[in-house]
């Protein structure tokens, strides 16, 4: 009988030892978070991972994820989180980061995130989303190479013809010119 319960005992031991290498505290966190190196399967861990820094509002954690469509979906859960748009240039699918910079419209109209950038090209890839966002043709100017796409996707969402005129490219002027005046109902602009 003393064996049985020696083992029950030891077995506890054990158990309760390996559960710390299982579960530990999130830095900052109150509750007991899955450490996300448990998981062998790398879309389990990658998930983890993700909701690990939503969670914990730690931009850094997405750099642990190996799947590039987990990875967009971390740093635009930690963006929305953290309330921070530039974190939405990390992300590499074009139709998620807008989405992101989307989400994010009321905290762009307030400030211009974009500023603080040092490096041009995310400075023009921040402009070209957030004019998207905001639906403000005046970042398209400094979209850089996006300008004449930034004129168009701004065109068609407010919908304005005048705002196609900004494109210097005469194809997609025209294609925008067409489908703003379609939005608009202005048949006029059809004769030009």
């Amino acid at each position: 009988m003393h064996r049985v319960i020696s083992l029950g005992i030891l077995a506890l031991i054990l158990v309760s030892g390996c559960i710390d290498l299982i579960y530990k505290p999130g830095p900052g966190s109150s509750q007991n978070l899955i450490s996300c190196d448990f998981f062998t399967d790398i879309t389990s861990r990658d998930a983890c991972f993700k909701e690990k820094a939503i969670t914990e509002k730690d931009a850094s954690v997405c750099e642990k994820i190996e799947l590039q469509a987990t990875k967009d979906e971390c740093w635009s859960g930690v963006s929305g989180a953290k309330g921070e748009v530039l974190l939405c240039l990390n992300i590499s699918s074009a139709l998620l980061k807008g989405t992101c910079f989307d989400a994010q419209a009321a905290a762009l109209t307030k400030t211009n995130s974009c500023v603080s950038l040092s490096d041009a090209g995310k400075l023009s890839e921040c402009h070209f989303y957030a004019a998207r966002a905001t639906e403000n043709e005046v970042l398209c100017e400094k979209a850089g190479v996006q300008k004449d796409q930034c004129y168009h996707d701004v065109a068609l969402r407010i919908p304005s013809t005048q705002t196609c005129l900004g494109i210097a490219d005469i194809t997609l002027r025209d294609n925008c010119l067409h489908d703003a005046a379609i939005l608009t109902k202005e048949g006029a602009v059809c004769d030009q």
